[in-house]
């Protein structure tokens, strides 16, 4: 037998786990839904509009997603390691 041996893990820990990892998802998801929003809300209509707005997403999807992404993968390391 082993010195050194794990506590188990009980269900309600599981829970806990999930619970933590799905609002790190909705938290890493945020920046889309408030762009898709924004879309809805601005109705764009002709050339200029769509090009804007579309560099607009381009850069707020691409900058702060990527950065929440990052945090995400470090978070559900820390999370799953726990």
């Amino acid at each position: 037998m082993p010195a050194y041996r794990k506590p188990r893990r009980s269900r309600r820990s599981g829970v806990v786990t999930l619970l933590l990892l799905l609002i790190a998802f909705v938290i890493c998801l945020l920046p889309t839904e408030l762009y898709v929003l924004a879309r809805y809300v601005l109705e764009p209509h002709g050339f200029w509009q769509e090009f804007v707005l579309g560099i607009a997403g381009i850069w707020f999807l691409g900058s702060i997603q990527f950065f929440l992404l990052i945090i995400l993968v470090f978070a559900v390391i820390v999370i799953i390691n726990r």
